[in-house]
């Protein structure tokens, strides 16, 4: 009798070292839930807007963003999240200070200074949302300015 508990107890150990790997990884953080979020930018007058993204900020939690490419010929846009260092589809829960701006060249005149920024932008939106987003944005201008018009 005692050598079958011993053997149980080895085996019980063993089985308990091959299964704590699983389960230290789901005690791991895990990402908050995201929901989609497409929409458009529309440059006021129009007017392509050639290299530009657009970015969401936390309002409760500034770290978090989310970054969504800005396609040149539609203006449409597609936002991913970066959680605990990997890309997510979507955006959190909450409200979101917005900006557009060209990430190669934070100087860009593409878009009016304003809204290259998101404590001037003055644009908010509420995640989550059941329709597509429309951002309107003003022209820059001066030297720089690389918004192309609409042909």
């Amino acid at each position: 009798m005692r050598a079958t508990r011993n053997g149980w107890h080895h085996w019980g150990l063993v089985a308990l070292m091959a299964l704590s790997p699983v389960w230290l990884a789901g005690c791991g953080p895990r990402a908050p839930k995201t929901y989609p979020v497409t929409g458009k930018v529309v440059l006021k007058g129009g007017g392509k807007l050639k290299g530009l993204a657009v970015e969401f900020q936390s309002v409760t939690d500034p770290d978090v963003r989310a970054l969504g490419d800005i396609n040149p010929d539609t203006g449409a846009f597609k936002m991913v999240s970066v959680l605990l260092n990997r890309g997510k589809e979507g955006v959190v829960e909450g409200e979101h200070r917005v900006r557009v701006f060209n990430p190669l060249n934070e100087k860009s005149k593409a878009v009016h200074p304003k809204f290259q920024r998101f404590e001037t932008s003055e644009i908010t939106v509420t995640v989550p949302t059941d329709k597509e987003l429309v951002i309107e944005v003003l022209r820059g201008s001066g030297p720089g300015a690389d918004a192309e018009p609409a042909h």
